[in-house]
């Protein structure tokens, strides 16, 4: 479950002195040590000008910088392995304007996603977060897959906790607001291995988003299929050896097939050895199909 931390100061720290302290005092890749730093955001959303400051400077900046926030996303800062981010999440009935769903992201309503993250609450009555259980070692990853969910708690992102989401055998389902909510997060860039996405509607793995680091590697490698080389060819060989990320494996073997047409059989027969789930799975249906044509 979620590890919700009271937080009830009223301290400010501005955004630079937060930064320096999590570079500084926090392991990133210990969960206890990212936790430890719940106070500090607590801090830090106390300032009631964060978000609005940054907002200023990024519009100053519109015609010069193409980063511009999304409807959803503004990000403030980071450090190496690290970022600060406020997230707005507009009530039930502005969610469902046509400026929001054109621009909204990985964060929809009608999704349940791992989402391992520390959050607390900026402004307005604060996200409501439905945390379901699920056996992550009974999930294979194709898009479609049923997945039995066990309902644990319901958290209002208020402004006196900080929660801290978990990476691995939870998934969390976003629920409007009254009103107009901001959260504050560190988000931490190590996490390794796919962020499940689960259709509420289905309960059903849903297909990755476009954001993700996992779907923009995958893109970047299907890319490589179609234009590659000898060289790239050497480099996606890499890739599937010493890749932590089972989609990354999944892509590098998908551009290979496409690069020479003439190992597609092998490559998915070394595929299906792979101890990922994932790729074994669609592996063995690669090969199945082939092997009916």
């Amino acid at each position: 479950m979620a590890l919700t931390i009271p937080c009830p100061n009223t301290n400010v720290v501005n955004l630079g002195d937060f930064i320096e302290h999590v570079s500084s005092n926090v392991d990133c890749k210990d969960p206890e040590s990212v936790a430890s730093v719940a106070p500090k955001l607590r801090a830090l959303a106390n300032d009631r000008h964060l978000v609005l400051s940054t907002l200023h400077q990024q519009m100053r900046n519109l015609f010069a910088n193409q980063r511009v926030p999304t409807t959803q996303v503004v990000v403030l800062g980071g450090g190496t392995d690290f970022y600060v981010r406020a997230d707005i999440w507009p009530a039930a009935d502005a969610a469902g304007s046509p400026t929001y769903r054109e621009q909204a992201n990985i964060f929809s309503y009608g999704t349940a996603q791992n989402f391992p993250c520390l959050m607390t609450g900026h402004f307005g009555p604060g996200l409501i977060n439905d945390l379901y259980a699920y056996d992550p070692d009974a999930i294979i990853g194709y898009a479609g897959e049923p997945v039995p969910l066990t309902f644990v708690e319901r958290l209002r992102l208020s402004a006196d906790i900080a929660v801290m989401f978990l990476p691995h055998g939870e998934v969390v389902h976003r629920l409007p607001p009254e009103q107009l909510s901001i959260s504050v997060a560190l988000m931490i860039l190590h996490q390794s291995g796919d962020q499940q996405m689960v259709d509420m509607k289905t309960a059903a793995l849903g297909d990755y988003a476009p954001e993700l680091p996992s779907s923009r590697r995958s893109a970047m490698l299907r890319l490589a299929g179609l234009i590659g080389d000898g060289n790239t060819q050497q480099l996606l060989d890499d890739l599937i050896v010493a890749s932590p990320c089972p989609r990354t494996r999944l892509a590098a073997y998908e551009a290979l097939s496409s690069l020479v047409p003439e190992r597609t059989t092998a490559l998915w027969e070394r595929a299906s050895s792979d101890t990922a789930p994932l790729v074994h799975h669609l592996a063995r249906q690669k090969i199945s199909d082939l092997t009916c044509r």
